[in-house]
């Protein structure tokens, strides 16, 4: 069968397919899905809600230590106020590496989620229509 086939794919290939079949609200899942990750991450950070002790091995905030980091390099010299005071500027950046780092997972998520987005997307759509 078609399912049995389908659980020999790789998430990539999964990935493709839902785009193919569901289009635009496929697209729009995954999106949000980003979004929501990207959003989650950046507050975690942004208010010590994710520790991040053990990624760079001492208490204390990631932008704390990547602005001491900064201090050591020189080729950083021209940016390196900028980044010390914005931490703002720096959550998002790390917030999206660890978006990049987990997108297996994200597209794991829009899989599972398209079918029941789009479905109830359709089922509205007949309801306005009746």
């Amino acid at each position: 069968t078609d399912e049995d086939s389908e659980k020999n794919y790789t998430v990539r290939q999964k990935m493709k397919r839902m785009m193919k079949r569901y289009g635009a609200v496929g697209f729009g899942v995954y999106a949000s899905v980003y979004v929501s990750f990207w959003s989650a991450f950046y507050v975690g950070f942004s208010y010590d809600l994710i520790d991040t002790s053990f990624m760079i091995g001492q208490s204390g905030s990631i932008h704390e230590y990547i602005a001491e980091t900064l201090d050591n390099i020189t080729w950083t010299e021209s940016y390196r106020d900028t980044i010390k005071n914005t931490p703002q500027l720096t959550n998002a950046a790390v917030a999206l590496l660890a978006c990049k780092i987990i997108e297996p997972v994200r597209w794991g998520v829009a899989i599972a989620l398209t079918p029941t987005v789009s479905k109830k997307i359709r089922d509205y759509r007949e309801s306005r229509r009746s």
